[in-house]
């Protein structure tokens, strides 16, 4: 019984051992290139960020933005968008 235990793990031990992929001696080279395509496609990301202005909410500091809500059109939006069960409740939870 035991002899067969044993037979039985030596050949899953073996299987094992036998299923792991062979040692690639190409695989610094395709390393590398993929190293070469990272830093080629950094620098065209780079190229692009900086030739694209900034998006920023206002491009100039004294340039006020093209549409605010007044506070009464906030109010009613508030109210549209408030749940009906807490419609007359002022309280937050």
């Amino acid at each position: 019984m035991k002899l067969i235990q044993f037979m039985v793990s030596l050949l899953l031990v073996s299987t094992a051992a036998w299923a792991q992929p062979a040692r690639n001696p190409q695989a610094g080279a395709s390393q590398a290139v993929s190293e070469q395509r990272r830093v080629e496609l950094r620098e065209t990301l780079k190229a692009r960020r900086e030739s694209q202005p900034a998006v920023t909410e206002r491009t100039s500091p004294g340039v006020p933005p093209k549409r605010q809500l007044s506070a009464q059109e906030r109010s009613d939006l508030r109210q549209q968008l408030r749940p009906e069960g807490r419609a007359g409740s002022s309280e937050r939870p």
